[in-house]
């Protein structure tokens, strides 16, 4: 179990940071939205659409990473000696 607990540990850093990113982008977000208050223009709309693909590439990898801790621990789990 000792396996599981140390691979685990390191998911849930690597999700943290994740969120920690993610977190960045979502105080961004309210700054961009005052400053469009005026007619956008290309700079604008540059920026925008820069931090949109960040926030769905974050979110991606997110996904993923719970996807493949569950796998891990699964896989694991299946390898560890039976108590």
């Amino acid at each position: 179990m000792a396996h599981i607990a140390t691979v685990d540990a390191a998911l849930n850093e690597k999700a943290t940071d994740i969120m920690h990113e993610l977190s960045l982008l979502k105080r961004i977000l309210p700054a961009l939205e005052q400053r469009t208050a005026k007619p956008l223009d290309a700079e604008d709309i540059r920026s925008v659409d820069d931090i949109y693909f960040d926030y769905q590439q974050i979110n991606d990898q997110l996904s993923e990473l719970e996807h493949n801790k569950r796998d891990l621990l699964r896989s694991l789990q299946e390898l560890e000696p039976w108590g």
